[in-house]
């Protein structure tokens, strides 16, 4: 099975990440989410060259007693999310 990449991807035009105080908040197509920090990094790396499994060890890194497994998941869901909401496309 290939490994997921975060370069197989394109942000939307319109997908912003803001920081107020402590809290993200994503914004795109006319919606707004707040999100957590590690989804902030998410989209920080779509359409770069990063592993999925090397995005979660860099994460991991900043969590203290964080299973890896979990986070690739999570990581995976948040992709699926952003795919769901059309925030971001998959490279043709």
């Amino acid at each position: 099975m290939k490994e997921l990449n975060l370069n197989q991807y394109n942000r939307h035009n319109s997908l912003r990440i803001r920081k107020f105080s402590d809290e993200y908040y994503m914004l795109g197509s006319g919606k707004c989410y707040k999100i957590n920090e590690t989804g902030a990094i998410v989209v920080k790396y779509v359409g770069k060259d990063m592993p999925i499994e090397a995005l979660g060890s860099k994460i991991m890194d900043t969590y203290n007693g964080a299973n890896i497994d979990e986070i690739i998941e999570d990581i995976k869901a948040f992709v699926d999310f952003l795919l769901d909401e059309g925030l971001i496309n998959e490279n043709e």
